[in-house]
């Protein structure tokens, strides 16, 4: 026994050795989950798209569809942390209501409904290994969305189910984008006079498209959005400049404006956020303070001139109404439409290097910037080539004086996990409320792997159905997290199904109302008629 025992420890070391090192596989939600369908769905589902790249360089990528991808240098790594060398990036883009039903995609958060504005699918692999973001990595995506992106949250899940992922990351700071397409109607963009048409105000003080405000805080998005607040600080400390004049359309040839709020920014452009809106805020409130009495008799002269002016108008009408909220609440709320948070502008030195170049990366490089600051540059240009893109189309729309045109519309993000991504919002109707709906396949056989769906193309809402304890297919569970669905709102059902080689498809339109059972007119289908039958059947 003595002579087996330093075997014994050498064998158990070794097999210790072995399990230690065993490779760690990456758990991934896979683009498509495995149906009976799957042969169906695989041409006109949205494809896998593959880009096979260099690990230890910075990379653009653009999708078939338009999604953009800044891949950073040495972000890929597997799930033991080594880095590889080449990568093959998946993408898959599902901007239609058809690819969300071929795709298996629900719009639903643990039982609520979600306002879809497109979803995409992100996965990293080195021959069969899957991969993960390296910690402190991200990817910046530009998705382009179904409708405006205004009010929509990023979503993570597996097609099936959505969270809200506070991982996904938005701009934590501001960036100088070409002024004339900030304020494409130059000076003008400040004030509308019913009688004149544009009003410019005095261009010693504001004149927003003047080069030297390049680079600026005034060259920023967070400065225009600031434009309500601005304009509505400058007409309630303008009230004392126009004595004569409180009747809402009188003649505005001759009106005159206290620009101070104004000269806060534009005399001080390279001052930050913080400290001109502290100023700005600080002159608005000691203005009001001081002026109180003088601005509610302002206000009182103004409300009865309206009324011996205005024929319609009675002692119950009013120019300044503080019935429901008072002087001092209706003049402080510009000061509430500051953007927040409060970013800063941060500039970039690009070393010369055009950023638009398919080898920029490497022009960085080669003039001596590490890596994680030619990421950073990189980044920061591609955030701001977005955002271009955006305001030229705002800017054509007006140019053929806003003609209808669809115009470019994405959302801007970065991610440090892979997998689906929905662009979504909570749908939140008061009308929205119980309907239990069945459906049922008309059939003389009965037709096995039946995949329904409910879709309201009006809200981008796709749900699948599933069999309840009694075996009927629903959209909406009795026994568990209960979705409410929009009354009276027109949706679609279809149904596909696949019975040897054959194909079967059929689709209604319904009103939204409870109690609804439908049984549905299954008819053969060629395969590859049935994405023009979906396209048509969803259409909205």
């Amino acid at each position: 026994m003595r002579k087996l025992f330093p075997t014994a420890i050498t064998l158990c070391v070794l097999l210790f050795s072995c399990t230690n090192h065993k490779k760690t596989a990456i758990k991934t939600t896979p683009a498509f989950k495995q149906t009976a369908l799957d042969s169906v769905y695989m041409a006109i589902r949205p494809a896998i798209q593959t880009f096979t790249i260099n690990n230890s360089k910075g990379t653009r990528i653009k999708a078939a569809n338009g999604t953009e991808v800044l891949v950073p240098a040495d972000c890929f790594v597997t799930a033991d942390g080594d880095k590889v060398e080449n990568v093959q990036l998946e993408i898959v883009e599902a901007f239609s209501l058809p690819q969300f039903v071929t795709s298996g995609l629900a719009t639903i958060s643990d039982g609520k409904l979600l306002i879809s504005n497109g979803m995409l699918y992100i996965n990293a692999k080195s021959g069969e290994q899957n991969l993960q973001l390296k910690e402190g990595t991200a990817l910046t995506v530009s998705m382009p969305t179904m409708k405006s992106a205004n009010g929509f949250q990023l979503f993570t899940g597996d097609g099936d189910n959505w969270t809200v992922d506070s991982s996904v990351q938005e701009d934590y700071y501001e960036m100088p984008l070409p002024l004339d397409l900030l304020y494409p109607e130059g000076n003008n963009f400040f004030w509308y006079c019913i009688k004149d048409g544009y009003h410019v105000l005095d261009s010693n003080v504001v004149t927003v498209t003047n080069k030297k405000y390049e680079n600026t805080v005034i060259a920023t998005e967070a400065f225009r959005k600031r434009y309500y607040a601005l304009m509505f600080m400058m007409f309630h400390t303008s009230y004392f400049e126009n004595p004569g004049d409180t009747i809402p359309d009188s003649d505005c040839k001759d009106q005159k404006f206290n620009l101070d709020i104004w000269k806060v920014y534009f005399e001080h452009p390279n001052r930050s956020f913080k400290q001109s809106d502290s100023i700005a805020e600080k002159m608005y409130v000691d203005y009001f303070k001081a002026n109180k009495e003088k601005i509610a008799a302002y206000c009182d002269e103004a409300n009865k001139r309206a009324r011996r002016y205005y024929d319609n108008y009675t002692d119950t009408d009013y120019v300044f109404d503080f019935r429901k909220k008072s002087l001092e609440e209706d003049y402080m709320e510009p000061l509430y439409w500051f953007p927040a948070p409060r970013r800063e502008l941060k500039l970039i030195d690009d070393h010369g290097v055009n950023l638009e170049a398919t080898n920029a990366y490497d022009q960085l490089v080669a003039k001596g910037v590490n890596k994680n600051e030619a990421n950073e540059i990189m980044t920061y240009h591609f955030r701001r080539q977005d955002k271009i893109r955006k305001l030229q189309s705002i800017k054509d729309s007006i140019v053929k004086h806003n003609k209808v045109m669809k115009q470019y519309e994405s959302a801007l993000f970065t991610i440090n996990k892979l997998g689906w991504i929905n662009c979504d919002k909570f749908y939140d109707d008061p009308n929205a409320g119980k309907a239990y709906i069945t459906v049922t396949t008309r059939k003389s056989k009965p037709l096995n792997n039946v995949d329904y769906s409910l879709v309201i193309p009006s809200l981008n809402v796709r749900l699948s159905a599933f069999q309840d304890s009694s075996g009927n297919y629903s959209f909406t569970d009795k026994e568990g997290m209960y979705t409410k669905l929009p009354i009276g709102r027109e949706a679609v059902i279809t149904g596909i199904s696949r019975q040897h080689d054959s194909v079967f498809y059929a689709s209604e339109r319904i009103k939204i109302s409870d109690g609804l059972n439908i049984n549905l007119p299954m008819n053969y289908i060629k395969t590859n008629s049935l994405k023009d039958s979906l396209q048509l059947a969803l259409k909205n």
